[in-house]
């Protein structure tokens, strides 16, 4: 029985793949990721920072500039979000992570303004939460911007996971 569930969870990936489907499963540079979702690809940072992996050069640009937000070079970051706007200017991530970034920099409303103007292609309910937070941070003038970080990193993570969870019970139930 146990060689029998170890191939079948060896093969899944696999038969997903041939199917037009992504799986990666990584680490590296303080990030860990899985997926098996058609189209996405999720790495979770240890604070709950994650990049979605849709556009190569998108997300390669992002990835620097997460790097760069990470390592307190907050005008590099800032540089590197703005290059991905200006070319993808829905691109989620980078203007997640700008708008963070301009917080961190002391252009604390035009980061909340940007905030405010986050799309999120894959979840209309990470989508709200982030605006919801946004809003809420917003209200707090005591909160550092470490904090409004950690606070919008935790929910926009949590947002996704809620959302995965959603889609997981909802391939289960129709596979009943």
């Amino acid at each position: 029985m146990k060689y029998t569930i170890a191939s079948i969870l060896l093969t899944l990936p696999l038969l997903f793949s041939c199917a037009g489907g992504q799986v990666t499963v990584g680490t590296g540079s303080g990030m860990a990721g899985v997926s098996a979702r058609a189209g996405v690809t999720i790495q979770f940072g240890l604070h709950g920072d994650y990049l979605y992996n849709t556009n190569s050069k998108a997300y390669s640009n992002n990835k620097r500039g997460l790097s760069a937000f990470r390592d307190a070079d907050y005008l590099a970051a800032k540089q590197i979000f703005q290059s991905t706007l200006d070319t993808y200017p829905n691109n989620s991530d980078a203007t997640f992570y700008l708008g963070l970034t301009m917080i961190y920099l002391d252009e604390r409303e035009q980061g909340f303004d940007l905030l405010a103007s986050y799309e999120d292609s894959y979840s209309n309910r990470i989508k709200q939460e982030v605006l919801w937070w946004a809003d809420y941070c917003r209200k707090k003038p005591e909160m550092t911007a470490e904090k409004i970080h950690h606070t919008m990193t935790r929910n926009r993570a949590q947002a996704y996971r809620e959302t995965e969870r959603f889609y997981y019970e909802r391939r289960r139930d129709f596979w009943r």
